[in-house]
């Protein structure tokens, strides 16, 4: 980013497929106020480690970045990312982006979504890069497991339960098997600015 100037960059991992253009959210949201936002399926309070996941990342200030990545050197920890992720969560410039339709504690609905993993995983299941191709499965260590299975998704709209879904992160590394398999379009370029 400090090489190119680029001031704020969207990262996806490339099994993700980005179903629509996260900008107007981001900006109703107020989310380009962050230094970071990223996808969390674990958020430490069920005995289980915090973990992020890397599959959709918003990252709005160098100087955000800048400092947790010292302070990852700095620790000696050998983290890999989705635990750094998970420690960083807590940073008052750090945004959990929306993984459920709703708030889980109270029945208003967000105005979109993010895949971590859990829901390319269970709707589209395996595509055999790590052993056999198979059925969806639900990541046992997403916080919100329980409920997938009672959230409808329409893939004419690409919505869970109604809210727009803005990736998809299916088990998937290569785009020709992706694109049948969810019949879309391949990739367009969104011409719009934050």
């Amino acid at each position: 980013m400090e090489e190119e100037n680029i001031p704020a960059i969207f990262q996806l991992e490339t099994d993700n497929l980005l179903l629509r253009d996260p900008h107007p959210y981001f900006r109703a949201n107020n989310w380009f106020d962050y230094g970071m936002a990223i996808v969390m399926d674990n958020m430490g309070d069920n005995g289980r480690p915090a973990r992020g996941i890397g599959s959709f990342t918003y990252v709005g200030k160098q100087d955000t970045l800048r400092r947790l990545l010292a302070w990852h050197r700095a620790t000696g920890l050998p983290m890999i990312d989705m635990e750094w992720l998970g420690h960083i969560r807590k940073e008052p410039d750090v945004l959990s982006l929306p993984v459920t339709p709703h708030m889980m504690q109270r029945d208003d609905e967000w105005d979109c979504m993010f895949d971590g993993a859990a829901l390319g995983a269970y709707y589209f299941g395996c595509d055999g890069r790590y052993g056999q191709p198979g059925p969806g499965f639900i990541n046992e260590t997403a916080w919100y497991a329980d409920c997938i299975p009672s959230w409808p998704l329409s893939t004419k709209e690409w919505t869970i339960a109604g809210v727009p879904l803005i990736n998809l992160h299916v088990s998937c590394k290569r785009a020709d098997e992706i694109y049948p398999l969810v019949k879309l379009e391949p990739f367009r370029e969104w011409k719009t600015t934050a």
